[in-house]
């Protein structure tokens, strides 16, 4: 406060010794004119105000001005929550968000060092004397997505409410592994600007680019300096002086042993996968966000059709959805969410670039699917189904990790044709029996049905696919490398027997529903995207 107040005395000064003709603000002119009128009327403002002028410009002279200035904006950001910005970091403002937020309901008790930590900051003399030392690096494990960057925002937010005041540093990585390649006291000058900003949470992602990976053999002094760094933090347990740091990495297997040591990043958190209730509880927490009432909007559904949805994907699905829902000029409904869920989670394309023949195929096989699974009443397991391409999500691949086949090196491929299935599990590995039995539709339908000798690429790689999956169901998921020969040749023999029976029946339930399966692809040829309740009405005509 006092220094807010010296700051605001001296600019009423310099505001006052300005000629009016120097202002060009209409506002500011009629204020400047009136605080001088004020100023005439008592006696003797106008010599102090000479004076105040003189010592204004021998402050200027001096270069104390630009002294205050410093001090100023050191105090404001402090205030704010502001960090300084440097070449070796890039400063926020600690947003308005905090682990007590709805959105991390699902993972809340896995977050209880964070909360340990704002009971520290809230009340550091009731830790005194007592011989705890509290957690000062956490380490957060996650694919991409999940999350890790969101959270560590949300717990310097936690620490704001604590403290009063918290500030933020989140570090560039690759940027910080330049300097200190050119600076062996980087990494201890980012370390001193916290302290100086205490308390501060100091956040670095990828952490296994510091602390691991194959590059750590050529830089082992940037793994040295950061093991120093996080043992220097532990020595000071003044509240006023600590630094929380939270790191994050997508390859825990790279990260350097010493590093996850007690004492360093002693707790380590893994944000897991939302499960079905939990995809229902982030989107409850998005409507709120978003001031929509839940129960406008059919959140079991969406839940049951995003099985596998991270957190990143649930929010760009909810972005998506409200633009198209203000695009109408409309609230945001059930019918928003799933044309979002088809562009941003199905990643279904716009087009179809196929000739009538292929649109054919591809209708016909895709109907096929969807025919048997509802003659087989199991047609609540389909929510959708369409012959657009799907483009496949772009898979992660680290070649100084592994030796990656040229013909492997491929960022995403086109599938023709897809069936959606509504799950309430996790995100299955395996296909079930009813699933394999509606793949194996798709082959019949294109040799049995359109009479083609031979079947597509994709259908080729289809009949792998599922009679891979009833050999790991016949040998029980275990390696075939692990048992003998004759073991081997028995699994294979039950699983020939086992596809030829389902080959059958399949044929047996398409070949006698030939007119509903031609209905549902000249249906589905012509409109491209078919949902249950369409489906349901064409098979059941």
């Amino acid at each position: 406060a006092a220094v807010a107040g010296t700051g605001i005395s001296l600019g009423t000064f310099f505001f006052l010794l300005l000629e009016e003709e120097q202002i060009q603000n209409q506002t500011l002119k009629k204020t400047h004119r009136k605080m001088s009128q004020i100023i005439k009327k008592f006696d003797g403002a106008a010599p102090m105000l000479q004076t105040a002028g003189k010592a204004l410009e021998v402050v200027l002279t001096l270069g104390i001005l630009e002294s205050f200035k410093k001090i100023f904006r050191k105090v404001d950001n402090k205030l704010r929550g502001q960090e300084l910005l440097n070449k070796y970091t890039d400063h926020e403002y600690v947003a308005d968000i905090s682990l007590d937020d709805a959105c991390f309901d699902y993972i809340r008790p896995l977050l209880w060092p964070f909360y340990r930590i704002a009971e520290f900051l809230k009340n550091p003399a009731q830790f005194a004397f007592t011989g705890l030392r509290n957690c000062q690096a956490i380490l957060l494990i996650a694919p991409p997505g999940y999350g890790k960057s969101f959270t560590a925002r949300a717990a310097a937010g936690l620490f704001n409410k604590s403290a009063g005041r918290t500030s933020f540093i989140s570090i560039s990585t690759l940027d910080l592994m330049k300097q200190m390649q050119d600076n062996a006291e980087a990494l201890n000058g980012i370390i001193a600007e916290a302290r100086d900003n205490a308390p501060c949470v100091l956040w670095i992602d990828e952490m296994h680019l510091l602390g691991g990976g194959l590059q750590i053999e050529k830089n082992t002094f940037i793994l040295q300096d950061m093991l120093k760094a996080l043992d220097a933090l532990n020595q000071n347990a003044d509240p006023q002086k600590m630094v929380f740091v939270i790191g994050a990495t997508n390859r825990p297997d790279l990260l350097d042993g010493a590093l996850l040591r007690h004492g360093r990043f002693s707790q380590i958190i893994t944000l897991p996968e939302p499960t079905f209730n939990d995809r229902i509880s982030l989107l409850e927490a998005l409507c709120k966000q978003s001031a929509i009432d839940p129960s406008q909007i059919d959140l079991p559904y969406i839940a049951r059709i995003t099985p596998g949805a991270s957190p990143s994907t649930l929010s760009a699905l909810f972005e998506h959805a409200n633009f198209l829902a203000k695009r109408e000029n409309c609230c945001l409904g059930t019918n928003h969410l799933y044309q979002a869920i088809n562009t941003i989670v199905r990643n279904i394309q716009p087009y179809t670039p196929y000739s009538r023949e292929e649109r054919t195929l591809i209708a016909t096989q895709v109907a096929a699917e969807a025919l048997y699974h509802a003659c087989t009443n199991k047609l609540e397991m389909i929510d959708a189904i369409t012959i657009r391409p799907i483009k496949e999500e772009i898979q992660e691949q680290y070649d100084w990790m592994t030796k990656i086949p040229d013909k492997k090196h491929k960022l995403f491929t086109q599938q023709r044709g897809a069936v959606f299935f509504k799950r309430t599990n996790e995100k299955v590995a395996t296909l079930n029996t009813q699933e394999l039995a509606g793949k194996i539709a798709q082959n019949i339908a294109t040799k049995k049905i359109l009479g083609q000798e031979s079947l597509t690429p994709e259908l080729e790689r289809n009949q792998t696919v599922i009679f891979n999956a009833l050999l790991s169901q016949e040998a029980n998921n275990l390696d075939l490398k692990l048992i003998s020969k004759q073991q081997q040749d028995l699994v294979k023999d039950r699983a020939f027997e086992r596809l030829h029976k389902l080959e059958c029946t399949v044929e047996e339930v398409l070949q006698s529903n030939r007119e509903k399966l031609s209905i549902l692809a000249k249906s589905l040829e012509e409109k491209e995207f078919l949902r249950h309740d369409e489906i349901a009405h064409l098979c059941s005509a």
